[in-house]
């Protein structure tokens, strides 16, 4: 009989798993020889609310989506067409300056958020004393500067000047190093590198240059 045993089984494998807790009475004989399945323990935070007797959903949590990379991207949309800049170009520069993380801090320069913005300061909720001539800079501080959405809108303002002024490539020299602004237009530029990081990550991302 061992076909049947393994039809049978089956069977119970697929009840078990369905999550039907008793055995129908025509298996009962049939399964007296088999070995009992074994369900894992589950944790309750593992199961989903849709199908609360899914075996599968209760082991394996279906992977969310990165929400605030998500956020971030529309932040880049959002900003981007408000001052011209191309929202690739934010994401790209954002990559390379800080990882895209907010909360990214460089006490060197010091810079801060995630566009790294330069903010020379007596404290994290002093005013910075260094000076842009861009909106909303009167407001800065180091700790507003950790704020995504204000980060991302002074970023755009800096690179959208810089490309304006100084033409694509040298203005992303200039967003990282003042000094770039005198090198050629083309380069090669004093921070050569840090260019080319960039705009390997802003083709990455789809973007061309102009």
């Amino acid at each position: 009989m061992p076909e049947r045993s393994g039809i049978t089984a089956a069977i119970l494998a697929i009840l078990a798993f369905a999550g039907v807790a008793a055995v129908p009475s025509f298996l009962k004989k049939a399964n007296a020889k088999a070995k009992p399945i074994i369900e894992p323990k589950l944790e309750p935070s593992f199961t989903s609310p849709a199908r609360p007797h899914s075996g599968l959903n209760r082991i394996f949590k279906k992977p969310e989506a990165p929400r605030l990379i998500m956020d971030l991207d529309l932040l880049y949309e959002k900003w981007g067409q408000r001052y011209g800049v191309d929202p690739k170009l934010l994401k790209a520069l954002a990559i390379v300056e800080s990882s895209e993380q907010p909360n990214a801090k460089n006490p060197a320069d010091p810079s801060f958020g995630l566009m790294q913005i330069l903010c020379v300061n007596d404290g994290l909720d002093n005013p910075c004393k260094n000076k842009f001539n861009i909106e909303g800079w009167e407001g800065a501080t180091p700790n507003r500067l950790f704020n995504p959405d204000f980060n991302v809108s002074l970023g755009a303002q800096i690179i959208a000047w810089n490309v304006r002024t100084y033409g694509f490539k040298r203005g992303i020299a200039t967003y990282n190093r003042w000094a770039s602004r005198k090198d050629p237009a083309d380069g090669p530029f004093g921070n050569q590198r840090y260019v080319d990081k960039v705009l390997r990550e802003y083709r990455a991302l789809g973007g061309k240059e102009s």
